[in-house]
């Protein structure tokens, strides 16, 4: 890809672990992914990456070399843990702050050069390279209006990123993350859910945010 010729602010990859030929060995990146996100970079372009969710041992072979050539990192607390070590969901369903906050300093430490976002049903995380964090409720939805969770993922990294493109603050960024989440949520398909931009963070007036996320010590 020629990232020169494309008008473009953000390249994002989706996903990590999911497609071979780029989870491929490089010589000198790591992987091709690295290779491809470094290009990206060295045109001016700003990049993002997903990581696709999977119980296996590949995550710090693949998704690591990628994380230096890593502008904005976002993935779910699932995929942070298994790329960092740390067990995030604890096994009686309880979501550790602590470990969430450790993990996405290692994902710093470890190369992602601005921001590293982590999203969970709960709501979202995220701190910035200068160690700025940032909390977010998820919306307080009726049990009823859920009718399938494919895609929320998805869902919430592209509103994030349409506010990073935008230039929005980063508080709004991950509202609107959480609100195009919600509105995902509401089919049982990836997309047809979502309707407008408009229409999705009008979803945060129409229920209440779920309760504060206690950042823990």
């Amino acid at each position: 890809m020629d990232f020169k010729k494309l008008p473009v602010r953000i390249f994002h990859l989706g996903y990590l672990l999911l497609l071979d030929a780029l989870d491929e060995r490089d010589p000198r990146f790591g992987t091709k992914a690295a290779r491809l996100l470094a290009q990206a970079q060295a045109a001016g372009v700003r990049t993002s990456a997903d990581v696709v969710s999977e119980d296996s041992d590949r995550f710090a072979r693949i998704v690591n070399p990628a994380l230096k050539h890593v502008d904005y990192c976002i993935l779910n607390e699932i995929e942070a843990g298994k790329t960092t070590g740390f067990k995030i969901r604890q096994p009686e369903g309880r979501l550790d702050t602590v470990a969430l906050r450790h993990a996405a300093g290692t994902l710093l430490q470890r190369g992602v050069r601005e921001l590293v976002v982590v999203h969970f049903p709960e709501g979202a995380f995220a701190r910035t390279r200068t160690g700025e964090d940032f909390w977010q409720p998820s919306l307080k939805l009726p049990p009823k209006y859920i009718a399938g969770t494919a895609g929320a993922g998805d869902a919430f990294c592209a509103g994030v990123l349409c506010g990073l493109h935008e230039g929005w603050d980063l508080q709004r960024c991950l509202l609107t993350g959480v609100c195009i989440a919600a509105a995902s949520l509401a089919d049982a398909t990836c997309t047809a859910g979502v309707k407008s931009l408009n229409t999705s963070l009008a979803l945060a007036k129409k229920v209440r945010l779920a309760p504060p996320i206690e950042p823990g010590e």
